[in-house]
């Protein structure tokens, strides 16, 4: 129109303003209707964008243009001397152009970036607001960017409830994520090898300092790192050998290790992998469990058997691995954090606790050593409490034979073999008639191996004589009950004859 300026006599700075306004739809007309200005148009916005703290085209090129198209006008912008790093903001947070391209899995984008000096240490307030799914990156912000990606194909949410307990319900509190953070939630191994290669550090949040208010504050995931998040032997086994100080990087409210982690979702292979990364295996918690102490807690106490047999191989790798069987974990040792455990498992679990007691025996556990009260695991079952737990828990338990963890106790010099109980007044010769009394006969206790017990306890010392609160002895007892085990009453009879 005469007398109006045309696009083309326009300074570049005023031209690259103007189409800075435009809408997407807008700047696309512009550019191929008018052939004549649609090259200047293009320099004018590059030039403008260069001069801007938030450039438009950084944003179009990473969260709205497929890899290619992203590459083509990230390579341009950076030809007029763009700032890769420039923060782009939402509503919610900010991001660089790196942890979008990064999180689309923009293999070609992230490598411009990063050729043109993309800090792989930018930080992204609230990133994990703006990626709620491995869907793609959705980012709501007040200029409209579109979703960036519809493959669904992994859930966020689950891989983060194992690291805030009882937070399950409530939003992580993300701060200052680095570009790092998703591909390795999503296992995108292009993406974070081309990150390591650019010498990304291993962590997947930006350091707080300690004497900061921030630092202080307990519920910021700051301490995450790449072993926390990694959810794949492989993603562990292509980190580079100076990243493993950071297997050994601790929690801030629990202070758990990556192995500690590791040990509580049941993944030995990444038991393994961190081991083999240098992740210590004796480092302690809060509370000063080591994480062979967390394995022996599922192995005693889980309802799941299948988790209790992965973590009897837990234990079984970690003792290979030299982790200190002996090591107090606050006032007991895991010998006997066993024990403790027979009360509430025995009966269920005999065969795990059992064998988890003997690698820890054999692997020089020291029975001898006292807890915090001073008592020794062989004293545990010497004392009346610990006596009348072995004959409940240990010699009812609904098994043929006596178990061998049973007679490791009661061998002991220190063993009060003529212990009876606190309620019926019962020997360990009066407990073999009541198992064979509760097991229905012969159904479940076998002669033989009542008459193996009953040797047993004859020769540890104990007394044929000992009464119970009706005053009869064992062999009263089982004749007044009218079993048929008539091998163990002519034994009984024998030890009465030879002992008159």
């Amino acid at each position: 129109m005469a007398g109006q300026p045309r696009l083309s006599h326009m300074p570049p700075e005023t031209l690259g303003l103007i189409l800075s306004f435009l809408n997407g739809k807008d700047l696309w007309s512009v550019l191929t209707l008018c052939k004549s200005v649609s090259g200047q148009a293009v320099r004018a916005i590059y030039q403008w964008d260069a001069t801007t703290e938030e450039p438009k085209s950084l944003r179009w090129a990473t969260t709205r243009c497929n890899d290619r198209s992203g590459v083509k006008i990230l390579q341009a912008y950076c030809r007029f001397g763009g700032n890769v790093n420039a923060v782009l903001r939402t509503n919610i947070g900010y991001f660089t152009a790196l942890h979008v391209a990064a999180a689309r899995g923009h293999e070609e984008s992230v490598k411009v970036l990063l050729e043109n000096n993309a800090s792989v240490t930018a930080p992204a307030r609230n990133f994990f607001g703006m990626v709620p799914s491995a869907s793609g990156v959705s980012v709501a912000s007040a200029t409209s960017v579109a979703s960036a990606t519809s493959d669904a194909s992994v859930d966020f949410r689950s891989k983060f409830d194992y690291l805030f307990p009882g937070r399950e319900n409530k939003p992580a509190r993300a701060t200052e994520w680095l570009p790092l953070f998703v591909p390795l939630l999503k296992e995108d191994t292009r993406i974070i090898e081309l990150l390591f290669k650019f010498n990304a550090p291993g962590r997947v949040t930006a350091e707080v300092p300690e004497d900061s208010e921030e630092g202080n504050n307990p519920n910021l995931p700051r301490s995450i790192t790449l072993f926390h998040l990694a959810d794949s032997k492989s993603a562990i086994s292509r980190t580079h050998s100076r990243f493993s100080p950071l297997s050994s990087v601790q929690m801030p409210e629990t202070k758990s290790t990556p192995i500690h982690l590791a040990i509580l979702r049941g993944r030995l292979d990444l038991v393994e992998a961190l081991a083999d990364t240098g992740c210590p295996v004796d480092i302690i918690d809060t509370e000063k469990r080591t994480p062979i102490y967390w394995a022996i807690e599922i192995a005693t106490l889980s309802l799941c058997p299948l988790a209790r047999k992965d973590a009897v191989a837990v234990i079984e790798f970690l003792i290979r691995r030299c982790a200190d069987p002996n090591q107090m974990n606050g006032w007991q040792s895991p010998l006997h954090k066993i024990i403790a455990a027979v009360p509430f498992s025995w009966a269920e679990r005999h065969r795990e606790i059992k064998r988890i007691f003997e690698l820890f025996v054999l692997n020089g556990g020291d029975v001898n050593a006292p807890d915090g009260n001073g008592a020794t695991v062989l004293r545990a079952f010497s004392i009346p409490g610990g006596s009348e737990l072995l004959m409940r828990d240990v010699l009812r338990a609904r098994q043929h034979k006596l178990p061998k963890l049973a007679k490791i106790f009661m061998s002991q010099t220190d063993f009060n073999i003529n212990f009876v109980d606190s309620v019926h007044s019962h020997s360990f010769l009066h407990a073999i008639i009541t198992k064979i009394q509760a097991s229905g006969g012969a159904a479940h206790y076998m002669q033989g191996s009542a008459i193996a017990d009953a040797k047993l306890f004859l020769e540890l010392g104990c007394s044929i004589w000992l009464r119970d609160a009706r005053g009869h002895t064992a062999l009263q007892m089982l004749r007044d009950l009218g079993l048929n085990f008539k091998n163990l009453e002519r034994l009984l009879e024998r030890e009465e004859a030879r002992a008159q």
